[in-house]
Order: C-alpha cells, then sequence, then structure tokens
C-alpha cells in the first residue's frame, strides 16, 4: 500500500457459508467459494450446497429455490433469501496490484432484514448483533495503518461485539452452535414483530466487520 511503501499482513473472507430452515424445517446448506472465481471475477460453480441432502451447484446467471430458500447469482455477486433476510455475498479481487501473497479473490458479505425480521428471533453473531439493537451504532476496536513499514493487523472489534472474536467460531462451515448462538431457540411470537414495523428495514456489512479487524 501507499505506493509499495506499506507492507499489511491480514485476512480476507474468501468463503461464505450459509444454513438455514426450509419448509417442514429441512435443512438448506450453500457455500460460495471465493477460489471457484475465475480472471474475470466470475465462475461456472460458484455456489454449492445441499437442498434437503441433495447436492446442487450453480454459477453465471445460476439460481435455486430450494424448499423456499431462494439462491440466485449474477456475475460475480449471489444472494441468497431466506423469509425477510437477504444475505448477498460479493466476489472480488482481494488487492488490485498490490497482492503480494495470498488468495487471489476476497468476499463481502451482508444482510438485511425486512418487515421486523429481527423482532421475530434477535439474531446474534458477529454481525448479527447489529440488528439486535437498532438505530444505536456499534464502535469497536479498529486498526490504524501507519504510512510505511510493515504492519499486522490485530483489532477484532473489540467492545462492539459480546465477548471476545474466538467465541464465535464454529466447528464446521455448516455448524451452527458458537456461545451465544440462536439458530435453535424458540421463536418469538409473530405479534411481537409489529412493535418493530416501523424500522421494516435494516443492514450490517462484513464490510465494517473486516474494517473492525483490519
Amino acid at each position: 500500500l501507499n505506493k509499495g511503501r506499506l507492507t499489511v499482513n491480514g485476512s480476507f473472507i474468501t468463503e461464505a457459508h450459509v444454513v438455514a430452515r426450509g419448509f417442514e424445517n429441512r435443512q438448506v446448506s450453500a457455500s460460495f467459494l471465493s477460489e471457484e472465481l475465475d480472471e474475470l471475477n466470475s465462475g461456472w460453480q460458484v455456489v454449492t450446497g445441499s437442498c434437503a441432502g441433495r447436492p446442487f451447484k450453480f454459477g453465471f446467471h445460476g439460481h435455486k429455490d430450494c424448499l423456499g430458500v431462494k439462491m440466485a447469482m449474477d456475475f460475480s455477486s449471489a444472494t441468497f433469501k431466506v423469509g425477510n433476510w437477504t444475505i448477498t455475498v460479493h466476489g472480488m479481487p482481494s488487492c488490485r496490484g498490490c497482492l503480494i501473497s495470498g488468495p487471489h479473490h476476497r468476499l463481502d458479505v451482508s444482510f438485511a432484514a425486512h418487515g421486523g425480521a429481527p423482532a421475530i428471533g434477535p439474531p446474534h453473531g458477529l454481525i448479527g448483533q447489529s440488528f439486535a439493537t437498532p438505530g444505536v451504532a456499534r464502535n469497536g476496536a479498529v486498526d490504524v495503518y501507519p504510512w510505511e513499514g510493515e504492519f499486522t493487523t490485530r483489532a477484532q472489534a473489540e467492545g462492539a461485539i459480546e465477548g471476545a472474536a474466538d467465541m464465535y467460531q464454529v466447528a464446521s462451515p455448516y455448524e451452527t452452535t458458537f456461545a451465544f448462538s440462536v439458530f435453535d431457540a424458540v421463536k418469538r411470537e409473530e405479534s411481537l414483530a409489529s412493535a418493530h414495523d416501523a424500522k421494516s428495514a435494516v443492514d450490517a456489512s462484513s464490510i465494517e466487520w473486516q474494517h473492525h479487524r483490519r
């Protein structure tokens, strides 16, 4: 960075894994793998997954509707829609003209909630906490890059998240168990959502989380 004056040792998101419950509480899982993106930042089997135990894969302009979970990819981005939640995964080059080593592509992940979805089942997780306190900014630790030299990222959003970052690690891509998981929690009554209908759309992004980490 800075015309070669600064070398940063850090990390990127390279895989995004989605697990959801479809109709009849049956499991749907899908993965967006940056390693499947080509030099044009697209690919033919970027998204792979399982629909109630049956495998699938798709890429450029592909789509899949599995038990009510709607998935689609355009050129380099894919959307995963589950009820009133939308997850968007966008692939891009890791660092144009400045990558020394590491993956050539990275992912940015964003979440959007509509229709009072957060009130139905209060979310948690590194990004999910942004939806648990609408209107309240969560500002955590961020790395401050020097102008030159070598720098290793350290900040992990301390102060913006509950607990520490390693408490959110899971054992495998589709595992849902971690210290603050609410995936298996009993949903609140639908009526609780009406109190939050005015806040009908909320957004959060992994870009903000990555800035905390670097």
